[in-house]
C-alpha cells in the first residue's frame, strides 16, 4: 500500500479501519461519514483501503477527482456528500489515508498488509458480492484481523462450505482468538427493527401478556423499490454470473436475518413461490434474473405463533410503489414497522398503544456495534456464522422455485 506509514508497533497503535471497495457505493454513500467525521474516529484509526482502480487515478489530484466524478455519474445510487469527497481527496493526497490496487480478476491483498493486522483491526469487505469468499478467505487464513463483510455474505452453498473450512483451519491452527467476525447485513441494525425483537420478546416472555396482544397470526416483509435498472450496480446485483442469482439473492438476507432473529423459520413443505421479470431490454437476457420475489408460507410451530400462522414476503426492484415495511398481525392487535421513514407503531383493538421513533442510521449502528465488538472483544448483534446460515435459508428458499404461488 502507499501512503500513511505507522510510526507506532503492533502493539502500541490504536485499532485501524480498512475497506476493501473504498471507492464502492457502500462505503462514499453509507459509511464514509461516520467513519471520517462522528465519534467513531475517536475509537479507530480509518487508514485507508483498496479498490481495483491504478494508483495513477488515486494519488495525483486531477486522477482523483476524475475518477469520484465518474464513480457518481455512473455507479452511485446514494449520494456522495461534498464534506466526504473533500476529506477523502485530503486524505488520500496527504498520505493519512493509504490506497492498496487489487486486481479486478482473483484479486490478491499484499502479504506484508495482512502479516501486520491484529485482532483489534478491522477489515470491511464492501465490494460487490462475487469477490466477498475470496477475500473473506485471505482474510480468515492469512491474518488475524476482525472481519465485516457486506450482505449476501457468499453467493453459493459452494462458498458456505469454503468459508467454514477456512474457519475449521483458522481454528486448528489457533489463529481465531480474539478475532471478531461481523455480517453488515443492515435491516437487523434498524431501530425499530431491534424495538420490534423487544416487543415480540416481551410478548414471548409473559405469553403475549405484555400488551395484550396475543399469538401473532401474520407476518408481511415488503421491500419493495420502484428504482429500476438504470444504473450498472442494480444490473449487477441480478446478474446471475456475477451474483450467484436475481433480486432474492440481494434483498432476501434482509428478510430472513430478522425472521431467524425471532425464530421464525419456514415450514418448506408449504412454502410456495413466484419470480417475476419486468420487461426491460437492458436486463432481457437470460444471464440476469428475477427482480422481484413473492413467498409465502407457513412457519415451523413456535409456542407464540397460532396454529395457522402465516407469512407472505414481498420483495423487488422496478416496483410499482415504494413499501418496505413488516407488519406483525395478532389476535388482538397489529406492529406496523414502516422501514423507511423508522417508525413503529403498535395497535390492540384498533387503538393505538405504542409509538416509536428511533432516528440513529442502521448503518452508523451497523459501524459502532462492529468497532465496540472489537474493542470489548463481544458477540456483535450480526455475525458472520449467523450470515451464513441466513444466505443457506435464502439459497434453500430460490432451489424452491418449482413450487409456484
Amino acid at each position: 500500500m502507499v501512503g500513511h506509514r505507522s510510526r507506532e508497533s503492533r502493539e502500541q497503535r490504536e485499532p485501524r479501519y480498512y475497506v476493501i471497495g473504498i471507492f464502492g457505493d457502500v462505503f462514499l454513500t453509507r459509511k464514509a461519514e461516520f467513519l471520517l467525521f462522528n465519534q467513531i474516529k475517536e475509537k479507530l484509526r480509518f487508514s485507508g483501503g483498496f479498490d481495483i482502480h491504478e494508483p495513477k487515478q488515486v494519488l495525483f489530484e486531477d486522477g482523483l477527482r476524475g475518477l469520484l466524478d465518474t464513480r457518481k455519474k455512473n455507479h452511485l445510487k446514494g449520494k456522495l456528500s461534498e464534506d466526504v469527497e473533500e476529506e477523502l481527496v485530503r486524505g488520500m493526497l496527504k498520505g493519512d489515508y493509504q490506497y492498496g490496487f487489487v486486481g479486478a480478476t482473483y484479486p490478491r491483498l499484499p502479504a506484508s498488509f495482512l502479516v501486520s493486522l491484529t485482532p483489534k483491526d478491522i477489515v470491511d469487505i464492501s465490494t460487490p458480492g462475487m469477490h466477498h469468499v475470496n477475500y473473506l478467505i485471505q482474510l480468515i487464513r492469512d491474518s488475524r484481523a476482525s472481519i465485516l463483510v457486506e450482505k449476501p455474505v457468499v453467493a453459493s452453498r459452494g462458498e458456505i462450505a469454503a468459508v467454514e473450512c477456512a474457519l475449521r483451519d483458522a481454528q486448528r491452527d489457533g489463529n481465531l482468538e480474539g478475532r471478531v467476525f461481523i455480517d453488515a447485513e443492515h435491516y437487523s441494525h434498524y431501530g425499530v427493527i431491534n424495538n420490534l425483537y423487544l416487543l415480540f420478546e416481551k410478548n414471548m416472555v409473559n405469553h403475549g401478556e405484555g400488551y395484550n396482544l396475543g399469538k401473532v397470526k401474520g407476518i408481511k416483509f415488503n421491500i419493495k423499490e420502484t428504482e429500476g435498472f438504470d444504473s450498472q450496480r442494480n444490473r449487477d446485483v441480478i446478474d446471475i454470473t456475477k451474483s450467484g442469482g436475481g433480486i432474492w439473492r440481494d434483498l432476501g438476507p434482509h428478510v430472513v436475518g430478522p425472521l431467524s432473529r425471532m425464530g421464525v423459520f419456514p415450514d418448506y413443505s408449504t412454502l410456495q413461490t413466484k419470480k417475476e421479470k419486468v420487461d426491460d431490454p437492458r436486463i432481457a437476457d437470460s444471464k440476469y434474473g428475477e427482480t422481484a420475489m413473492h413467498i409465502t408460507f407457513r412457519p415451523n410451530p413456535m409456542e407464540f405463533l397460532t396454529p395457522d400462522c402465516w407469512v407472505k414476503i414481498d420483495v423487488g426492484k422496478a416496483m410499482d410503489e415504494k413499501d418496505k415495511s413488516i407488519s406483525l398481525f395478532y389476535e388482538h392487535g397489529k406492529v406496523i414497522l414502516n422501514i423507511a421513514e423508522r417508525t413503529m407503531t403498535a395497535q390492540r383493538n384498533g387503538q393505538v398503544i405504542y409509538r416509536l421513533s428511533p432516528t440513529e442510521d442502521p448503518f452508523e449502528h451497523v459501524l459502532n456495534d462492529s468497532v465496540d465488538s472489537v474493542i470489548h472483544s463481544r458477540k456483535p448483534l450480526t455475525t458472520l456464522e449467523e450470515g451464513l446460515r441466513n444466505i443457506e435459508k435464502v439459497i434453500e428458499m430460490d432451489d424452491r422455485k418449482y413450487q409456484t404461488l
